[in-house]
């Protein structure tokens, strides 16, 4: 299935590391991520700034669908809360809300 990168790129750094491993950390890793699609030939690979946006508006579909909706017998709490807590540190951290709107105008 091919989609955006983003998508997966940013729930893995996300939900895999701790809040502040991932803000020390995440932007090297868009940027190697970045440099192997180049590298593999991908055409039009984003500039890291453009890349970092688009990776803070993917976040609100690992908050949303992913784990706010997620029903409570498939997971544990701790592992619930966990990563609801690091999706939330890295909304607000990238602006995530106000990202979406430059793209899709509130009514």
């Amino acid at each position: 299935m091919r989609g955006h990168w983003s998508h997966d790129v940013h729930y893995l750094v996300t939900t895999a590391l701790s809040v502040a491993d991932r803000r020390g950390h995440e932007k090297a890793l868009v940027e190697r991520y970045l440099a192997r699609l180049a590298a593999l030939g991908v055409p039009k690979v984003p500039l890291i700034d453009e890349a970092m946006r688009e990776f803070g508006r993917a976040l609100i579909w690992s908050l949303t669908i992913g784990w706010l909706m997620v029903p409570p017998q498939n997971y544990p709490a701790s592992i619930i809360g966990a990563n609801l807590e690091r999706l939330l540190a890295a909304a607000n951290d990238h602006g995530t809300f106000a990202l979406a709107d430059e793209v899709s105008p509130p009514l």
